[in-house]
């Protein structure tokens, strides 16, 4: 009660002051909280679905470059860039014949992705190809490629050795300047590309390796 009739007559300022000496937890608590309500709320009403991922294995990514790279790819592939998105991810780092951290890190990232069925597509230098097709990676490209298409790119296949026999797993893409000056191979090797077996977007993998082809530039 001798709190509040002191109250009655202090200035603002020190009304103020009494304010935050006995409710300064508070407030800051309430205050975060609020911070973080609008947070939650901005990430949920601006949250885009992932519509196509693609991994990129050992390679350097130009970044300014690689962004408009996957803007005209969206557009290629009708995405509907308000509600959805694409992801090329460049940053895996794995050296097979020398395990660093990082490509340890990267690898673990890759072989999660991939059980998940998070991943739609992968490009990589040879050598990493090679080992992930060993271990069943990948998806026979002559069951989402036409005849034409198989006879066109044949100087360029790569043909593995699975239970069907050997078959067409990967595609060179020395052809792909595009593609080649946007994401430069670390090691200088050759690139290939390759359709993940347990994707249930195969349609876009296939669109996306039509867009590898071409040679326009990007504009």
């Amino acid at each position: 009660r001798e709190e509040r009739a002191k109250l009655r007559d202090a200035t603002l300022k020190e009304k103020l002051e009494y304010f935050w000496y006995y409710y300064k937890w508070h407030t800051v608590i309430a205050i975060a909280a609020i911070v973080l309500l609008i947070s939650l709320i901005h990430d949920i009403v601006t949250r885009k679905d992932t519509v196509f991922t693609v991994a990129v294995i050992n390679h350097y990514a130009l970044t300014a470059q690689s962004e408009k790279y996957r803007e005209n790819l969206e557009e290629y592939l009708g995405i509907d860039t308000s509600k959805e998105d694409t992801v090329i991810d460049s940053a895996y780092s794995i050296n097979f014949s020398g395990y660093s951290r990082d490509s340890i890190n990267s690898s673990e990232k890759l072989m999660a992705q991939a059980a998940s069925g998070s991943l739609d597509a992968m490009i990589a230098d040879e050598t990493a190809f090679a080992q992930y097709a060993q271990n069943s990676f990948f998806l026979d490209l002559s069951s989402v490629l036409s005849e034409e298409e198989l006879t066109s790119l044949e100087a360029y296949l790569y043909y593995a050795e699975t239970d069907e026999g050997m078959v067409p797993l990967g595609i060179y893409l020395d052809t792909c300047t595009r593609f080649l000056e946007t994401y430069m191979p670390i090691d200088e090797k050759r690139s290939l590309f390759g359709i993940m077996a347990n994707t249930e977007n195969t349609e876009r993998a296939v669109l996306f390796l039509h867009y590898l082809l071409q040679n326009n530039p990007i504009e």
